[in-house]
């Protein structure tokens, strides 16, 4: 007869006394509910669960944020090519926010009668370029003045390295 069975003939099995179990330590962390061969629910899973079921509303808000921020930008801005400029403002939110505070300073250093047109151009390798062009009706000499007044007063302030897809120029008409 093994210690066990022994010990079991003489006394319940309720009077067995186990060990507390020892905390799991990982990284500095201590953790006092570990208990080996017992698995928990991790206490952010309902969270999870609930997020993922929100997900379609989340998105058709933050879809509808976008599309308002896009809305204003074309009281600001003409879009020849709406449906190719419109993609590529949804994909920068960092452009759509330069674009929105430009529009001050473009029409002091342009003036407020001028138009401003979005343009994507796309090179071979897939890259896009965003332009903000200002249709000057006046001289080369005058449109290379406002923009170098706008460059040097604002733009060139502004510029982060998070926002290369994205320059301003002008069209003699």
């Amino acid at each position: 007869m093994n210690a066990l069975q022994n010990y079991l003939t003489k006394n319940s099995l309720s009077d067995l006394k186990f060990p507390a179990p020892r905390p799991l330590r990982q990284n500095g962390i201590t953790d006092w509910n570990y208990q080996p061969g017992h698995f928990r629910k991790p206490a952010h899973a309902e969270n999870e669960i609930r997020f993922t079921a929100d997900a379609p509303a989340f998105y058709r808000r933050a879809q509808l944020h976008v599309d308002q921020e896009i809305s204003e930008l074309k009281k600001s801005y003409g879009f020849p090519v709406e449906e190719i400029v419109r993609i590529s403002l949804q994909r920068d939110p960092a452009v759509r926010s330069i674009l929105r505070l430009a529009v001050p300073e473009l029409h002091a250093s342009f003036g407020a009668d001028k138009v401003f047109n979005l343009e994507v151009s796309r090179d071979e390798d897939g890259s896009e370029m965003l332009y903000a062009i200002a249709v000057w009706p006046g001289s080369v000499q005058t449109a290379v003045l406002a923009l170098r007044r706008f460059e040097e007063g604002w733009w060139l302030d502004q510029m982060a390295p998070g926002i290369t897809n994205l320059a301003f120029t002008y069209e003699i008409v």
